[in-house]
């Protein structure tokens, strides 16, 4: 199919840890369709993504990492569970001053990150099959609250308020950080700030390439809005359900005030530890974006 170069368009790609692979089967659908985008933004899993496609490896290549991914081969733990659960249930008699000492006892987070690190830099030394775009990888910096942007573009973005933009000169680092979920993953120290997960800050980062003055912008939103009247009362889906509410609402303002296109691939089966399901992922991501052909065509055309 003909490339449509009508006008420059950007993708903005969401959180969603393992459903993040869905975003690649919209970028396949989309350049199915001649869409070739000139930049892309992402958070979290959307981050994995942006800066991998960003620097120039295709799509094919993307299915493949996300068909032979095994995160648990990727969980060095920072502790034995039951211990540091064992010090968790302490927690309420050291902020009620009955015991001292425990609060130091408790790691950053269950999860170290170096072995997440070291198949990052793989990915990084795959040498690139296309032209590299820009891209962004959005953090967020729990020492200053701002949200840390780290930018792979021709020009330096200009300044934009509770947010600092940073060359991205370590690519692992920008990405290891932005996967950074508070209490499950350590976070990332980097140049005198301490960086956690994007989410925090903007989980959809579609502001960020209306900034960069792209006025087309196609949003991949993984997030659950229509979430379930219950709740499993269990460590996993309790973090999942609260950090659907913290970034619910900062999601639709941008959404409501920047109007993009915005894709919703239902992935409502794809959960926490659904290692067998990202195949399903990429083709969820892929038919839901197909079936939205003629509204993007019509959106980027116009």
């Amino acid at each position: 199919m003909t490339l449509i170069r009508h006008h420059k368009v950007a993708v903005a790609l969401s959180g969603g840890m393992l459903r993040g692979a869905a975003h690649v089967g919209v970028l396949q659908a989309l350049e199915d369709m001649g869409i070739q985008p000139d930049a892309i933004a992402g958070t979290s899993a959307g981050g994995v993504v942006a800066a991998l496609y960003g620097r120039g490896l295709s799509t094919e290549l993307l299915e493949e990492v996300t068909h032979q991914f095994n995160g648990r081969k990727l969980l060095d733990v920072s502790l034995p569970i039951t211990d540091v659960l064992k010090t968790i249930s302490l927690l309420p008699l050291y902020y009620l001053h009955i015991i001292k000492g425990v609060s130091h006892r408790i790691p950053p987070g269950f999860i170290v990150g170096g072995k997440l690190e070291a198949w990052l830099h793989k990915l990084i030394d795959i040498a690139p099959t296309r032209h590299a775009i820009a891209h962004l990888v959005v953090t967020t910096d729990l020492l200053s609250g701002k949200a840390v942007v780290f930018y792979d573009a021709t020009e330096r973005p200009k300044t934009l308020a509770r947010v600092e933009f940073l060359p991205m000169i370590d690519p692992v680092a920008s990405i290891r950080a932005s996967c950074s979920l508070p209490g499950i993953l350590y976070p990332r120290a980097y140049a005198s700030r301490l960086l956690v997960d994007g989410a925090l800050r903007n989980n959809l980062p579609v502001d960020l390439l209306y900034h960069l003055g792209y006025t087309k912008v196609i949003a991949v939103d993984l997030h659950q809005s229509q979430m379930d009247d219950q709740v499993t009362p269990s460590f996993f889906p309790v973090l999942d359900r609260m950090m659907d509410i913290l970034i619910d609402e900062s999601m639709e303002l941008r959404i409501n005030r920047f109007r993009p296109f915005v894709i919703q691939p239902n992935l409502d089966e794809i959960k926490w530890t659904s290692w067998g399901l990202m195949d399903k992922a990429v083709q969820i991501g892929r038919d839901a974006t197909k079936a939205l052909q003629k509204d993007i065509l019509a959106y980027v055309e116009t």
